[in-house]
């Protein structure tokens, strides 16, 4: 019962708009989002093309992003407000673009996200250390542990748990081609978004 309470309402809160403006190319823009374990479980509208599919015409693709994460830090005079990102993050996403026609493409995408603690962080400390680059402090700590959390005055209020593979919510977006980019012109669309709430709230991996 919880499930059928909670679902419209994040249903409503995730509807985004955007518009698109690009020039007519077959070879971008490239669909890149920030990494962010919080900013993951936020609805995103990946960058692409103003142009419409032809009805009928299904494109897909498949994204893998792999990210050594390390940040810490404390309120000033407040240790129960603090916040800590060590651990390693993969995302990999199948998507989906079919044409439907009226300068309609509907695009659906399928994330997993999958967090360990890793393997990197004794080579990126001897990276950092090699070329005198901050680390934030990554040495003092240790290596290969996970940990993602935000508290404030005492309170959790973002966690992520350390899982080996776990589905993330489901974005669902409408692209309408207004102007079809040419050659030498520019190209303008609209795209509304909403994003169903298949992730585990409990354990980081949706809203």
């Amino acid at each position: 019962m919880r499930a059928m309470v909670r679902v419209p309402t994040l249903v409503l809160a995730a509807v985004t708009l955007t518009a698109c403006v690009s020039q007519h190319d077959a070879r971008g823009p490239m669909p890149v989002r920030n990494q962010h374990p919080a900013q993951l479980t936020v609805m995103h509208l990946d960058p692409t093309s103003a142009a419409a599919l032809p009805t009928g015409e299904v494109a897909a693709r498949v994204d893998l992003a792999y990210t050594s994460m390390f940040l810490r830090g404390q309120k000033p005079g407040d240790p129960l407000t603090q916040f800590a990102m060590d651990g390693e993050l993969l995302r990999t996403a199948a998507a989906a673009q079919v044409g439907l026609g009226s300068d309609l493409t509907l695009s659906v995408e399928v994330p997993m996200i999958g967090t360990t603690g890793g393997f990197l962080d004794s080579f990126l400390v001897g990276y950092h250390d090699l070329f005198g680059f901050p680390d934030q402090g990554r040495d003092v700590y240790p290596k290969n542990q996970f940990g993602v959390f935000a508290d404030y005055q005492g309170q959790t209020v973002f966690a992520q748990r350390e899982n080996a593979f776990a589905l993330a919510d489901i974005p669902v977006s409408l692209a309408w081609q207004v102007l079809e980019p040419k050659r030498d012109t520019l190209g303008l669309a609209v795209r509304a978004g909403l994003e169903l709430p298949t992730g585990d709230t409990e354990d980081g991996f949706g809203n």
